[in-house]
């Protein structure tokens, strides 16, 4: 049977259309738990209050920093750094395809779809976030007393 050029259209539209593993995995926000020494202090993200410690905040995978804010009346003001990180099991997954598409005695054509649907996999977990995982899940924040 020979390949004609709709089909290979086709399946290389497909190709870059294709939900990543990422996506279909894992989600492209992470909880955050935010604490505070001492408590009861406000949680800053963006410039807006977002609850006060304890708090678990919800964060987008695919933005490079977060700075959390952490106020309270009395003590000098606390941040935090969160930083995204490669998913390195989502990339594997990703790219798989287009890896064996260029390992395996292949036709030209098959080696070209699966590099297509590796690509257009990858694009759609970079965009999303699900590429990416935050540094860490957790962040402790000292407060010190404001001196008169």
């Amino acid at each position: 049977m020979r390949t004609t050029p709709q089909v290979f259209v086709i399946l290389a539209l497909a190709g870059i259309l294709n939900s990543g593993c990422g996506t279909l995995l894992y989600s492209g926000t992470s909880d955050v738990m935010i604490n505070s020494r001492p408590g009861e202090a406000l949680v800053i993200y963006n410039g807006e209050i977002v609850g006060e410690t304890p708090a678990i905040i919800t964060l987008p995978n695919g933005e490079s920093s977060h700075q959390i804010i952490v106020r309270k009346d009395g003590y000098e003001t606390g941040s935090c750094v969160i930083t995204r990180r490669y998913n390195l099991k989502v990339a594997a997954m990703d790219y798989a395809p287009g890896v064996l598409g260029s390992i395996a005695p292949f036709g030209l054509t098959v080696s070209g779809i699966l590099w297509l649907v590796s690509s257009g996999a990858a694009v759609t977990d970079f965009l999303n976030g699900s590429l990416f995982k935050l540094s860490q899940d957790s962040c402790t924040i000292d407060l010190f007393v404001r001196e008169k």
